[in-house]
């Protein structure tokens, strides 16, 4: 009788413990949760990473830099500026400006919509496999995601933060990801309509022109017919024609000729850019019209 107790036991015990190990990802609003990590230093692509702690969190993404220049980007070819609690409020970031370089994250918020410092990250990320590695590489700014992985040491030398609350050189965290997903977000007071009227071509929007244009990917593989709103340094914003869905990318993705038409652009509207990133408009029929 107790030898058959036993037997039953073990395997709910096992069950238990699994469940402990292997916690809920935390809400947009909670921030970021770490706990204790007792997994041993392994190595990628010649560097040892040494695991501090686990790492669970759901944010949203306000920047995204790709780093190819040789040594640690290996390892870490990608840093997300990541958002949460108020501060990952659409309302509140549509107004603030985010930018990245030397795997840094600056920022300037919006008037009277200040993002909290203990809410804002940046992030270096080292991919578990190539293909969370090209998940990663296609998250754009707005989206939300959930991740989980470690922190961690690379080499013995470049090591993440463990606190939010630290900031300048070494508030970084590194985070070995291990799972991430990219969750749907529509904000609560964004309307959006089913039916979609037809793109005009040429109306002004805070005095950038709209045109049409067949956008070829680099590959060459794929060709959409689009209206392009918006260019900001090397992004353009742009409406498919099909469903007048609305999408921002690098022009580094599209074909020499399109980058040529497009580089041709003045800049303008980085403000409609930044909210077609954000969430705020997911269709055509969502921007208000133009003075």
């Amino acid at each position: 009788m107790k030898r058959g107790f036993l037997i039953l036991l073990l395997p709910a015990c096992g069950l238990a413990l699994w469940w402990q190990w292997t916690p809920a990802i935390p809400s947009l609003e909670e921030g970021p949760h770490q706990g204790l990590c007792l997994r041993l230093p392994f190595t990628k692509n010649g560097y040892t990473i040494q695991p501090l702690m686990t790492y669970r969190l759901t944010a949203r993404v306000v920047a995204t830099r790709r780093y190819t220049e040789s040594g640690v980007t290996s390892v870490s070819p990608v840093d997300l500026g990541l958002a949460w609690g108020r501060s990952a409020d659409p309302q509140r970031l549509a107004n603030a400006s985010f930018t990245q370089a030397g795997r840094f994250l600056n920022w300037r918020s919006g008037a009277g919509n200040e993002i909290a410092r203990n809410e804002i990250a940046n992030t270096h990320i080292i991919p578990h496999t190539p293909e969370l590695e090209s998940r990663i590489l296609a998250i754009n700014p707005g989206n939300v995601v959930a991740l989980r992985g470690y922190l961690v040491q690379v080499d013995g030398s470049w090591t993440s933060s463990l606190t939010r609350r630290d900031i300048e050189d070494g508030a970084c965290e590194i985070i070995y990801v291990t799972a991430i997903d990219v969750l749907p977000d529509a904000p609560a007071n964004d309307v959006r309509s089913d039916t979609a009227s037809p793109a005009p071509h040429h109306p002004s929007y805070t005095g950038f022109t709209r045109f049409p244009l067949t956008l070829t990917e680099k590959s060459g593989n794929r060709r959409i017919e689009v209206v392009v709103l918006a260019k900001e340094g090397p992004k353009i914003a742009f409406a498919r024609q099909d469903d007048q869905r609305l999408y921002v990318v690098t022009l580094d993705r599209l074909s020499r000729s399109n980058q040529q038409q497009l580089e041709q652009l003045q800049d303008g509207a980085d403000v409609l850019l930044r909210k077609i990133e954000m969430g705020l408009y997911s269709r055509i029929t969502d921007i208000p019209p133009g003075p």
